[in-house]
């Protein structure tokens, strides 16, 4: 990449770039070990201050967490979809079901599922289908991570109906939906034990349903079902998004001035 300078550090212990540069401009903890075993006298300070002054691995460090929050303007704005997994349930059991498609819409928590027969495409490409005939509406875009299962068909669905998909970026892109699959988990788990039926499809509308219906921090004590209700909830919602857009500008502008400064 072109402009990248290599941002070494005048103080940086002798021979410490050189070893960063054989090893394949790795983290700290994998420089650590790569400098003692070149004989290198360094500290782990020395070692993260380092790598911390590298606008190379600024640039192409790892998908980190990110600062920013996740968030969204309006309801049935912004949505992300992931599979859940029930592989170990007998699918003989679950009429040949094996993963269930999870959506959040992340304005309103709502979780909309639909199980799958498979993790083809053009199955989850059905599955996400149903559930927007069920929403009412479409989301403007989808977030999804990178699975061989949300492109091909997938994605030529939700370019048909003018929905954007944007992939995961970050380790907790997906959070809001991560979050609702464990309670939809818990939940469906609960049921089944409850009603003594091994069936995870008959018990996870039953699931949802709970879960939609249940009071969600982000919402201030309501349930996703309140806010398409509740103008004064959308309004309260609507304001700390704004900010929450606000502060994940701040941290992008952080970014950039890091990377400048460093010559990227």
């Amino acid at each position: 990449m072109s402009g990248v300078a290599s941002g070494a550090s005048a103080s940086a212990a002798p021979g410490l770039q050189e070893v960063w540069e054989r090893a394949g401009r790795p983290g700290a903890d994998k420089l650590l070990f790569a400098a003692r075993r070149a004989g290198l006298s360094v500290t782990d300070k020395d070692v993260r201050d380092f790598v911390r002054g590298q606008s190379v691995a600024q640039v192409f460090q790892p998908a980190p967490r990110s600062t920013g929050k996740v968030t969204s303007a309006r309801d049935m704005h912004r949505w992300q979809a992931d599979l859940q997994d029930y592989k170990t349930k007998t699918a003989e059991k679950n009429r040949g079901f094996k993963v269930a498609l999870v959506v959040t819409d992340i304005f309103s928590r709502k979780a909309f599922t639909e199980p799958v027969k498979s993790k083809s495409p053009a199955d989850v490409a059905a599955a996400f289908e149903r559930i927007l005939e069920r929403a009412g509406g479409a989301p403007v875009e989808v977030s999804t991570d990178g699975g061989a299962e949300f492109k091909g068909a997938f994605s030529e669905m939700l370019e048909h109906r003018g929905i954007a998909q944007l992939y995961k970026e970050h380790q907790n892109s997906l959070a809001v939906n991560d979050a609702a699959m464990r309670t939809l988990k818990a939940m469906t788990a609960s049921e089944m034990t409850a009603s003594g039926n091994d069936s995870w499809v008959a018990a996870l509308p039953k699931a949802t349903r709970a879960h939609n219906d249940n009071s969600h921090p982000h919402l201030m004590g309501s349930t996703p079902n309140d806010v398409k209700e509740s103008p004064e909830l959308q309004y309260a919602l609507e304001k700390e998004a704004g900010e929450d857009i606000a502060h994940n500008h701040a941290e992008h502008m952080k970014r950039i001035r890091r990377l400048l400064e460093l010559g990227a």
